[in-house]
């Protein structure tokens, strides 16, 4: 796919945004179900570990940008979401 062929750190942040968010409404919607189906209706994940997931899970999106030089600048991009992302959920679990 060329489309994510670009080496430009503010495509990496939209990705490094868009990943978790696409993530955290995977793992939301399947939470929500399997506890209706499983559960009881009681929760099974806690809203904080779903989001802690998502944003875990936006590392998969910077491994082929970290071994390829030609792409250094979307994976800084990535990552700093990735921070930033980390940051504000430990600062919304206080």
């Amino acid at each position: 796919m060329k489309f994510f062929k670009k080496n430009n750190i503010y495509f990496g942040m939209v990705m490094g945004i868009l990943g978790p968010l696409a993530a955290y409404a995977v793992i939301y919607f399947l939470n929500h179900y399997a506890s209706e189906a499983l559960n009881d209706g009681r929760s099974i994940l806690k809203e904080d570990t779903i989001r802690m997931t998502s944003v875990f899970l936006n590392l998969f999106i910077y491994l082929p940008y970290l071994h390829k030089k030609e792409y250094e600048m979307t994976g800084r991009g990535v990552l700093l979401m990735t921070f930033i992302g980390v940051i504000l959920i430990f600062l919304t679990m206080l």
